[in-house]
């Protein structure tokens, strides 16, 4: 039984390997770069220790995100669902 485990641990960890050359065949990874992405953090820092400010998720199932921007700059509360290029708004 131990050398059954043991072979399958030994072809498990031969499949393995630190090659990551994301598909250009260089054999050094590239780096994602995002253009849209905002640089700086969008919540403002007096709302650390409150429940205001903004939150961010994806959208399971499809190809989304969702971004909550709750008191944040002001009283409102609103959201921004994006499938793809297409932005929908919501005033909550």
């Amino acid at each position: 039984m131990a050398s059954v485990l043991m072979l399958s641990f030994t072809v498990f960890m031969a499949g393995c390997s630190k090659d990551d050359d994301n598909g250009n065949g260089k054999g050094n990874p590239q780096a994602h770069l995002c253009e849209t992405c905002p640089s700086a953090p969008e919540a403002l820092a007096e709302h650390d220790s409150s429940s205001k400010g903004i939150y961010k998720g994806v959208v399971i199932g499809s190809s989304g995100t969702i971004k909550f921007n709750v008191a944040n700059n002001n009283s409102d509360i609103t959201a921004i669902l994006t499938f793809g290029w297409r932005n929908l708004h919501f005033d909550l």
